[in-house]
């Protein structure tokens, strides 16, 4: 007998550890909330019962234990299946949050990342320079902004159709983000323009990723391009600093420095005459 009570107080004390892990989670679920409150009640009504099976065996039958466990047993089998229904139902919300999720990053890459070329977007381009712009008109830094437009890439495109420009602007994208940074910024801004932003960095290193750029171009003619077609792009360098009117007065001046490196017969770099004493030495 006293084997038996011994073996019920254990099981009590199981019981108690259970319901100690539910509590926090009525607390916190928002979903299936009645459920788990009856799933504790469940426990409280096992812990009620086991301490009177003890009280009525020491006090008054000894054998009572003999039919406390039938009705344990059917009680124990209603609490597994009651528990596994539980977490089922559960283990599908958790399934269906998860689905919701990866939906909600799929939506957010796309409206975030350009479709064709799988870069930043000229929409979350303008955020991300306009979170920069604030930070920096309160701190210090300074974020290069790089222009950049194919070289020929109109000529090739009416030549050999849209498909293969599309495979052109695809491929430029990919060797810019393996060439680049992770951490730095490259956008379609249109067509065939694309925006590359680097913070604090000097002009020396600047130049340099331009003619990493530069040489991306080199890169598709050899790959792609038969031999009498070829590929090149013009690269306009300027700053965002404290000091600056706005982003569009930023972009405007990387276009203006652009078109000048393409004014000079192309495939160069320009930096933008009023920055060259502002970049970082």
């Amino acid at each position: 007998m006293y084997f038996t009570l011994i073996m019920i107080i254990i099981g009590i004390f199981f019981l108690l550890g259970g319901a100690i892990v539910v509590w926090p989670l009525i607390k916190k679920a928002s979903y299936y909330h009645y459920q788990w409150i009856a799933n504790l009640v469940l426990i409280c009504f096992f812990i009620g019962s086991f301490l009177f099976a003890i009280v009525y065996t020491l006090l008054i039958n000894e054998f009572f234990t003999n039919y406390f466990y039938a009705t344990l047993f059917l009680l124990g089998g209603f609490y597994v299946f009651w528990m596994s229904y539980l977490s089922s139902k559960t283990i599908e919300k958790i399934k269906t949050m998860d689905n919701l999720k990866l939906e909600y990053e799929k939506i957010r890459y796309n409206a975030e990342h350009d479709k064709l070329t799988g870069c930043f977007n000229r929409h979350y381009l303008m955020e991300i320079l306009d979170n920069r712009f604030r930070k920096i008109k309160l701190n210090t830094g300074q974020l290069t902004v790089m222009f950049v437009d194919l070289d020929g890439f109109k000529k090739i495109n009416d030549e050999y159709g849209h498909d293969f420009g599309d495979q052109i602007l695809q491929r430029f994208g990919q060797l810019l983000k393996q060439q680049l940074r992770e951490e730095d910024i490259i956008a379609r801004y249109g067509g065939d323009e694309f925006v590359v932003l680097v913070e604090n960095i000097p002009l020396t290193k600047a130049k340099s990723i331009g003619q990493k750029i530069i040489q991306t171009t080199s890169r598709i003619t050899k790959e792609k391009l038969p031999n009498h077609s070829s590929l090149g792009c013009s690269v306009g360098i300027t700053q965002l600093t404290k000091n600056s009117l706005s982003i569009n007065s930023v972009l405007k001046k990387a276009d203006d420095a652009c078109y000048k490196a393409k004014k000079n017969h192309g495939n160069t770099i320009w930096v933008d005459d009023n920055m060259t004493s502002s970049f970082l030495d």
